[in-house]
């Protein structure tokens, strides 16, 4: 990210980091975008706020409830396999991008309220993709299913860098809201598993039921 930061500020890209949702209430508004980071550590009333502030959003590996209560036209579907793929839609980041290093969580439309666009299938016989684009109400959604996108890491694989860049440069002040679960705890019941990353919750089922088939036959 610090890599992908330093890019953006020598376009003339501000990005103001955040943890807090009263940060970000005082500085979005519907001249910048924000860039929303593990979403599902805040409440409906949270969410809500950072919504309402009127920015253009950059959704991070949401979930199917943040979708549902922030963004209904777009839903989480399962899991793709990391591999290159091809945009298959003319959102100009994407077209721009080309192949990239794409995986992670799938979504589709519910509806068609607005523009909106589904890139990066993830096989042919999906209807979902890893980046969906929404326009409504003179505001952008993004909606992006792996954050390996926009890490150092991934950075220079095929267009990655490409759609990254085009995807949190489009206006000149970015807020990178990434929020602090010690920060933004609420009176809602939460468990470890409530804190880590979408990508993260998925890949620990599999590890799950290995662990319950080893005790079920040991007993």
């Amino acid at each position: 990210v610090r890599a992908l930061t330093q890019v953006l500020n020598q376009q003339g890209v501000t990005v103001r980091k955040v943890t807090r949702v009263e940060e970000v209430k005082a500085l979005a508004h519907p001249g910048n975008a924000l860039v929303l980071i593990n979403p599902d550590i805040l409440s409906e009333a949270q969410l809500t706020e950072a919504f309402d502030a009127g920015s253009d959003i950059i959704f991070v590996e949401p979930s199917e409830n943040v979708m549902k209560h922030l963004l209904p036209a777009v839903r989480a579907q399962d899991r793709t396999a990391t591999g290159p793929a091809q945009p298959m839609c003319d959102v100009p980041a994407a077209t721009v991008a080309g192949r990239i290093r794409s995986g992670g969580l799938l979504y589709n439309l519910a509806s068609t309220t607005g523009q909106a666009s589904v890139c990066y299938p993830g096989d042919e016989s999906s209807s979902g993709g890893t980046y969906v684009v929404v326009k409504n109400k003179g505001r952008s959604f993004q909606v992006l299913g792996q954050s390996d996108v926009l890490v150092n890491d991934h950075l220079q694989e095929h267009g990655n860098a490409t759609l990254a860049i085009h995807i949190l440069g489009a206006r000149s002040e970015l807020i990178w809201f990434l929020p602090d679960p010690l920060v933004n705890w609420t009176s809602q019941p939460k468990s470890i598993v409530d804190f880590l990353p979408a990508s993260v919750r998925w890949t620990m089922f599999p590890l799950l039921l290995a662990v319950f088939a080893s005790l079920f036959w040991r007993a």
